[in-house]
């Protein structure tokens, strides 16, 4: 389990993370749209539902949204997980594109993996020390990086960047702008200030 804040419980193995852009808003309100049309659906009627959408995209993003307590929950059928839309869904699914993702932004603030992400991406800063997206899942998988080890880190370093905003050149983050609290990313994104993050 991890302990946020304890570092020697920051440890991935066993668990999985949804493999999902959050910045994509559009596709996850087309996807709280159906499950709430449709009230449930297993991973069969999300292949036949989802034309526009890979099922599989659509089933991580009700994990997602499942793990963070915004309108799904989860059962079995037989021996398939379905995802059931609960009272709070229609709300959430109404919500523009914009106060959509900013709801789920707020609500990762308390997800102890990408928290426990964020914490480790401090720890860098503070040390100035370089590092590469495989040093990250090394870090929180028992110093390995294989067996898809790296999908577990690569959508919670792809949030982070609402919070930090990272450089990224062939694989490696660089800790660049340092002097102003901020740090540049290469990618185009908006900047947001260091000072108000969530922390431990």
């Amino acid at each position: 389990m991890i302990i946020l804040g304890k570092k020697e419980t920051y440890n991935f193995e066993g668990i999985h993370i949804p493999r999902i852009y959050i910045h994509d808003a559009k596709k996850v309100k087309y996807s709280l749209e159906l499950l709430q049309k449709k009230g449930s659906l297993t991973n069969q009627e999300m292949t036949e539902e989802t034309e526009r959408v890979r099922s599989e995209d659509i089933r991580e993003i009700y994990y997602l949204l499942w793990r963070l307590g915004l309108g799904v929950e989860v059962s079995k059928k037989g021996r398939n997980l379905i995802f059931i839309a609960n009272e709070e869904l229609e709300s959430i699914s109404e919500m523009q594109e914009d106060k959509l993702k900013n709801l789920i932004f707020d609500k990762l603030k308390e997800y102890n993996p990408f928290v426990a992400i964020l914490d480790k991406l401090s720890e860098y800063k503070r040390e100035r020390k370089s590092f590469t997206e495989r040093d990250i899942t090394k870090d929180f998988h028992n110093g390995r990086d294989d067996g898809g080890r790296v999908d577990n880190t690569h959508p919670l370093l792809r949030w982070s960047k609402e919070f930090f905003i990272w450089s990224i050149s062939s694989n490696i983050i660089h800790k660049s702008c340092f002097s102003n609290s901020r740090i540049s990313y290469n990618q185009k994104s908006s900047f947001t200030d260091f000072n108000h993050l969530f922390y431990i």
